[in-house]
């Protein structure tokens, strides 16, 4: 059966259909008795609408609104975990659905589902978006797993030194790699309030340990972001953390607070401007293999206040889109850390052209910090969390990349 919206204007219905594929073994056909669409749209909880495929796989979703600001994901259980598809966004210039939908008798409020039965007819006039889900194999050999890039940044708030975890996960295998115990990252002696995609192990639940990650790693990169604190006096402090996956680079940026850092185990790189009064001192290493155990010391401390609320997700979003280089190869041109040349200022226009990005990625920031402070506080479930939480995020990755993009045009424009 294929799911189908029904909103109140009939002009403003799409259709998203496809086919599950088995990603491992191409050739081989798939059966799952559902697929799920969720629909994401503003700071809204995502709807979910339910299709059943047929035995070769093809499903289709009807009565879609094809709003370019509305997000939609594929997702079905395989092999026993859920497994998600690529994000789908309509195009801008198909109408976008106007008003609320109206609800269906017995419907529980927000789009109603309605049945209906597959087909593969043409629908002349409806904007159409085709889809396949791809599903692979699970193994529970983890032997492949490494980490291509890991980020680890570090800032005093008060009583506290915050950690703020970010990985690229790679899988070159065809096969999704899980287990319910079987990927652990090890945690800091005395971590606490750990958020993140994961159940933290006995010994963690005590103070130290580490955490099972509960989500498949399928073929290709994954990204893995995770925070915890750790007690801190003023006095001086030693931040030391173990090495779980073949690591190739390493880097760890500290918020530059009057803080003296000392490592015997990473080599000191300078000091990084991210902009928005955000800088930090950043040291790194490559070539790590598991069980190596990195560290770094802290002897005094400076401010303790923060920047703004999500400051650690906007530094991570610069890690994401190659935020290093930039501020390395702006200071060294300009003569000093964090300027750019005369030339290369921003015109007035450039701001105001600018300016809608910069508000939508601010919004965006609070957006995934108070989604953050909700499933802390357990107002939202885990899943609820992740679904809602991972859409902001590509959006800030393509926000930010969009806003670094054009800046970097205007500076090699006025060097030409």
């Amino acid at each position: 059966m294929a799911g189908l919206w029904l909103p109140s204007y009939s002009f403003a219905q799409g259709i998203i259909e496809g086919k599950v594929i088995n990603g491992t073994f191409p050739d081989r056909p798939v059966s799952v008795p559902e697929v799920a669409l969720y629909r994401q749209q503003g700071n809204q909880p995502p709807e979910k609408l339910s299709s059943q495929p047929t035995p070769e796989g093809h499903y289709r979703f009807e009565g879609v609104p094809p709003d370019p600001q509305v997000r939609y994901h594929l997702a079905t259980t395989y092999q026993g975990i859920l497994q998600y598809g690529e994000e789908i966004t309509f195009e801008a210039g198909h109408p976008p659905a106007l008003g609320s939908p109206q609800t269906a008798p017995g419907s529980r409020g927000g789009s109603p589902i309605t049945p209906a039965v597959p087909e593969k007819a043409e629908s002349p006039g409806k904007p159409l978006k085709t889809s396949d889900l791809k599903v692979y194999e699970v193994t529970a050999d983890a032997g492949q797993l490494s980490v291509s890039r890991a980020h680890i940044i570090l800032d005093v708030m008060g009583q506290e030194l915050t950690v703020t975890e970010f990985m690229i996960l790679e899988n070159p295998g065809n096969r999704a790699v899980w287990g319910k115990k079987l990927l652990r990252f090890s945690l800091p002696a005395g971590a606490q309030g750990f958020q993140g995609p994961g159940e933290l192990t006995n010994e963690a639940a005590g103070g130290a340990g580490g955490f099972w990650l509960l989500e498949p790693i399928p073929p290709g990169q994954k990204q893995l972001l995770y925070g915890y604190s750790l007690p801190y006096s003023g006095k001086g402090q030693d931040f030391q953390r173990r090495i779980d996956l073949p690591t190739t680079q390493l880097d760890v940026l500290v918020a530059d607070k009057g803080l003296e850092v000392s490592s015997p185990s990473l080599s000191f790189q300078g000091p990084v401007d991210m902009g928005n009064n955000q800088k930090f001192l950043r040291w790194s290493a490559t070539g790590l293999r598991p069980a190596t155990l990195i560290g770094l010391q802290f002897q005094a401390a400076g401010s303790t206040g923060r920047v703004f609320k999500g400051g650690a997700i906007a530094v991570v979003l610069l890690l994401v889109v190659g935020g290093f280089a930039y501020p390395f190869v702006r200071g060294r041109r300009a003569g000093r850390p964090g300027s750019s040349p005369p030339s290369a200022q921003t015109s007035g226009a450039a701001k105001e052209g600018m300016a809608p990005l910069k508000r939508e990625r601010r919004r965006l920031l609070e957006t995934i910090a108070d989604l953050d402070d909700r499933y802390e506080a357990g107002e939202i479930t885990e899943a609820e969390h992740r679904r809602s939480r991972e859409p902001k995020f590509q959006q800030l990755v393509e926000i930010t990349t969009r806003l670094r993009k054009d800046a970097k045009g205007r500076t090699d424009k006025a060097r030409g």
